[in-house]
């Protein structure tokens, strides 16, 4: 989830959940047409605020999913159906800030956007890190309130919440097993550490059926953003190498892992800022958004082999930031 944000500085997670604004009768209007394989999502700044898009990774063909300027929209994760887009949207002052956030959905040409959550109808004051789930039936993200955050799950409509977690610290950054059986997510026990990137940050597997929790790193830095590969062979993760770099925001590097945690070994670290792993459909790429000397303190996209050969930056829209691929 690092985005170097002004976050939550903040237990208890209620758990209400109230209608969705839901616009069916636009919904039953649209055509079904499913997003590519070849198609790459992710959020721009083109426009002055941050909006959706669709990149075709063959051509670099790009596609306006949201068009609200008075908006930031971010986040973007296509159904395992690929029929539906999630994504994060808050106004534009807000800056990308999950303390003002909702969760919204749309269909592959951006035609039809419903609100699935909004945090005025739940008692939390920050909601984040939405995913879907492989069997696309399930949400698992993380709320709560003053910056003790829970992993949650609703169904797909962001309704019928069931909570996953029960303390007074950390609980962010969740993703699925490819199976569907466990959540990967970064844990500390500390109220709002996420926000301050402490070394206590470490992943954590849990099985969803029993609660069962098993630590798969130790390597006393923070650790983010854990993601399984297709295939659930490996586990790319974010880990922060140097807290001081770039005035405070750190050095971030890429790593892979065995499901147990072991052979922990770097896909890139190189003392830039690396962010967000997202896995290619096939797993024989890493796609990520980075700032590095050729991108003039932008975010940028790039991708990388999961062996770290083959590095390579995407030129969508130089000179502003790009962030958050994701073509799954």
């Amino acid at each position: 989830m690092l985005h170097f944000k002004q976050i939550l500085p903040g237990v208890s997670l209620l758990l209400l959940l109230a209608g969705c604004e839901v616009s069916d009768q636009m919904a039953e209007s649209v055509p079904s047409i499913d997003f590519a394989n070849n198609q790459l999502v992710l959020n721009s700044e083109i426009s002055g605020s941050y909006q959706v898009y669709t990149v075709d990774t063959e051509t670099g063909a790009s596609q306006v999913l949201t068009d609200e300027l008075d908006y930031d929209h971010w986040w973007p994760r296509i159904s395992p159906d690929r029929k539906r887009l999630l994504y994060y949207r808050a106004p534009v002052w807000a800056e990308q800030s999950y303390a003002h956030a909702e969760l919204w959905v749309t269909d592959a040409l951006g035609l039809s956007h419903r609100k699935l959550i909004d945090m005025a109808d739940t008692g939390w004051t920050l909601q984040a890190h939405a995913e879907w789930s492989p069997d696309g039936n399930q949400l698992v993200m993380c709320a709560g309130i003053d910056g003790v955050l829970q992993l949650v799950t609703t169904d797909s409509t962001g309704q019928s919440v069931e909570q996953l977690t029960y303390d007074g610290g950390w609980n962010c950054d969740p993703s699925w097993s490819p199976d569907g059986a466990s959540v990967l997510f970064n844990r500390c026990e500390m109220p709002g550490c996420g926000g301050n990137k402490l070394p206590e940050l470490e992943i954590y597997r849990m099985s969803v059926a029993d609660g069962a929790m098993q630590r798969l790193t130790y390597d006393s830095v923070a650790d983010y953003d854990p993601y399984y590969s297709p295939d659930g062979e490996d586990i790319a993760w974010l880990r922060l190498e140097d807290p001081v770099a770039f005035g405070g925001v750190g050095a971030w590097s890429i790593y892979l892992m065995k499901p147990d945690g072991s052979s922990a070994s770097p896909v890139i670290s190189d003392g830039f800022l690396n962010s967000k792993p997202g896995w290619s459909i096939a797993g024989d790429k890493i796609y990520f958004h980075r700032i590095d000397q050729s991108t003039d303190g932008k975010w940028q996209v790039f991708e990388i082999s999961p062996d770290g050969s083959g590095l390579g930056k995407w030129e969508f829209h130089p000179g502003v930031n790009v962030e958050y691929p994701s073509i799954q």
